[in-house]
């Protein structure tokens, strides 16, 4: 009985906090293409763990306060996908130059623990086998991450 109570208020528990990272463009390389060179910072107490998916979108720069029309999407593959508290990595983006004219990065993380995974575990074991199950995971917290528009390196 004491395991249930200690497993039900552990369980129902408000989710902590989203992660916090920031990312910076640290400039452009011209390798074999133009590459942008992002830095992505983990500045949360804990670890997070970033999704390996991630893409540049292009979009033409919008005329006078129409929003942006995203043109086309590229996607990319995220070399990190655990950072500890406080750090840090570089990550190589290419971007196509010329038109269309600004790019967006955007990618997907979360925050990671051992109780985190024991709970997504258990909460996709359940909505798999008990199909009658209809409740919302709680634990499916993967937050979205963009960097501004920015202008298409010539």
């Amino acid at each position: 009985m004491v395991m249930i109570g200690l497993g039900a208020i552990l369980w129902l528990r408000p989710p902590a906090p989203p992660p916090r990272i920031s990312v910076a463009l640290l400039g452009y390389t011209n390798g074999v293409g133009p590459y942008a060179l992002l830095a992505i910072t983990n500045h949360s107490e804990s670890p997070i763990t970033l999704n390996s998916f991630c893409v540049v979108q292009y979009a033409a720069r919008p005329i006078g306060s129409a929003p942006r029309r995203v043109t086309s999407v590229d996607g990319n593959a995220l070399r990190v996908t655990r950072l500890g508290p406080g750090a840090g990595f570089v990550q190589d983006v290419f971007v196509f130059p010329g038109n269309p004219a600004e790019w967006e990065f955007e990618f997907f993380a979360s925050r990671s623990s051992t109780w985190l995974e024991l709970r997504r575990a258990a909460e996709n074991w359940f909505q798999k086998h008990v199909r009658r199950a209809r409740f919302p995971l709680r634990s499916k917290t993967w937050e979205r991450f963009d960097t501004p528009w920015y202008t298409c390196p010539q």
